[in-house]
């Protein structure tokens, strides 16, 4: 047996072996992280894949497919807790290392959101920046029983599709197909997708309050706060509620 050269990448490889002069049947499988393509054919007649190794192939896809979604999902939330530690600086006049180690020492969010929503209720020259972040960190409360619900689901293959397998994400404590909606792929887009601008909301009212009092900047700090209402109540939704449908078109009549 003669092996050729190969070509490789983090996700992809392919490998060719020859047996005499022919190559020998097609097949797809996972070998440790890669996605292995193997040409070979007997007697110069090329073989389809096994149904075993079309199953791993399937399987491989699927995961691969849901890995990138899932992990967005997951570094956008940190960005979001992260944003609620430069709140919890901010408004408690700590040292910004002091700050940090004291916000993160909660070894959960909720502790960490206990302890921000502790300096609310110390009302100062800094009205807007407070009903801002009080609102921000309601926001974020409620998000964060979806992440909770990604961090304790399990991953369960569907495979109905003979063409194309699904990996969905079910409650652990449940029988896979007798706990109700699995999230799926198109539910971590949006979710990805709600914390990410809940992040850059906090992260472009958080920079404002780094430049001078002024009425301009209030009025940008407002409109930062309009944005963080729009967003819809739950994480895994793009609905927005009637009072929030009603707020937009508010906010549109009076920009005309």
């Amino acid at each position: 047996m003669q092996n050729l050269p190969q070509t490789a990448s983090r996700r992809n490889a392919l490998v060719v072996l020859v047996i005499g002069n022919s190559l020998v049947a097609e097949s797809t499988a996972i070998l440790r992280g890669l996605n292995i393509q193997v040409y070979r054919s007997v007697g110069g007649v090329q073989m389809s894949e096994t149904l075993s190794e079309k199953h791993d192939r399937l399987n491989g896809e699927a995961l691969d497919r849901l890995y990138p979604l899932y992990g967005q999902a997951m570094l956008n939330w940190s960005n979001v807790e992260d944003c609620l530690c430069e709140w919890f600086h901010y408004l408690s006049g700590m040292k910004y290392p002091q700050a940090r180690a004291v916000f993160f020492s909660a070894r959960g969010f909720a502790a960490r959101a206990d302890m921000l929503s502790a300096l609310l209720d110390f009302p100062d020259e800094k009205r807007f920046v407070l009903e801002f972040v009080r609102d921000s960190l309601n926001k974020s409360i409620g998000y964060s029983q979806v992440r909770n619900r990604l961090a304790h689901r399990i991953p369960v293959i569907n495979t109905t599709n003979d063409q194309c397998h699904i990996v969905e994400l079910h409650e652990g404590g449940a029988h896979p197909f007798l706990s109700g909606a699995p999230i799926l792929g198109a539910h971590l887009t949006i979710i990805s997708d709600n914390y990410a601008k809940l992040g850059r909301i906090n992260r472009d009212a958080w920079l404002l309050t780094r430049e001078k009092d002024s009425k301009e900047r209030q009025e940008r700090l407002q409109e930062c706060h309009e944005k963080l209402l729009l967003l819809p109540s739950q994480a895994d939704s793009n609905e927005l509620s009637r009072k929030q449908r009603g707020r937009e078109l508010q906010r549109k009549s009076s920009r005309k």
